[in-house]
């Protein structure tokens, strides 16, 4: 019979022994071939001799099965998180740059739904400058759908509406955005398009719509219904971000010396009208002196 390890050897060797099950875990999977192939040349080789077996070989296929399984399950939740990102890419080129990302930054949440957090600003620099899709089509649509899930799992918080103390110093006050409010850029139908995904059956990359004549601005915001968009004037999407970095009254006077070409009392009563409606709708979650 072999020496029986001691406490402090089998916590060491056990310890060693699931870090290299998860460098195994953590292989990038090889897409040479055309397909998603394990390369179980780049295991560990202590760990598959670890592993007994008495078919040659076997170790390393056996441990080829968790190495895709663990890349498939992590792909699988990145294309949930950017539905519209892994569409018009396809799912093909949209996985091999997910590995690439989860390569460089390993997975370090509990929850498989948080693991693209970085995503979005780590494709913009990857993504050439010159390819078949403009670049900043799919750059939007990564923020849409980096914000889209932002907005879904953001805790709930109570909606801000004035009362009586507020109105005497509303010029005054500090207005902070409820976590369930994005406000985003398109400069092509991306939203519609998001919503008819499903209409496109299998993985392949799917068409970029045209774009559209100008930017356009939208509110998403998290409601009991679900997630609803709102169409914003540009002045609008502006005012909005102002108020959401300024006291409401800078705001108002930043709004008016960037929009002197605007008449005095059209644009008094679009603020007003807008300020009114942001509020309504639930936008702000606080506000403080």
């Amino acid at each position: 019979m072999g020496r029986r390890m001691s406490s402090d050897e089998t916590r060491h060797w056990l310890s060693h022994f699931q870090k290299e099950f998860t460098q195994v875990l953590r292989t990038p999977l090889d897409l040479s071939s055309g397909t998603m192939r394990a390369d179980i040349k780049k295991y560990p080789r202590i760990l598959s001799q670890q592993i007994m077996t008495e078919i040659h070989g076997a170790a390393n296929r056996g441990l080829s099965v968790y190495n895709r399984q663990y890349w498939f399950r992590l792909f699988g939740s990145m294309q949930s998180e950017f539905p519209l990102v892994s569409r018009l890419l396809g799912y093909w080129r949209f996985n091999g740059l997910a590995m690439r990302f989860l390569g460089e930054h390993p997975p370090q949440e509990v929850e498989l739904h948080r693991i693209g957090r970085g995503f979005c600003a780590w494709l913009a620099q990857e993504l050439p400058a010159k390819s078949a899709m403009p670049k900043m089509a799919l750059t939007q649509a990564a923020h849409i759908d980096e914000e889209w899930s932002r907005i879904f799992l953001a805790p709930e918080q109570p909606r801000w509406h004035p009362n009586p103390d507020d109105a005497a110093q509303l010029l005054q006050l500090n207005l902070a955005p409820t976590a369930a409010l994005a406000i985003i850029e398109q400069q092509w139908p991306l939203l519609a398009l998001r919503s008819q995904l499903a209409t496109y059956p299998g993985e392949g990359a799917i068409p970029l719509p045209s774009s559209l004549s100008q930017l356009e601005h939208w509110a998403l915001l998290r409601t009991d219904e679900g997630i609803g968009e709102l169409l914003l004037a540009p002045r609008q999407a502006r005012l909005y971000h102002l108020m959401s970095i300024h006291t409401l009254g800078e705001a108002l006077a930043t709004l008016e010396q960037e929009c002197c070409d605007v008449p005095p009392e059209q644009l008094q009563q679009e603020i007003a009208s807008w300020t009114q409606q942001s509020v309504e709708l639930g936008f702000w979650a606080k506000a403080s002196i």
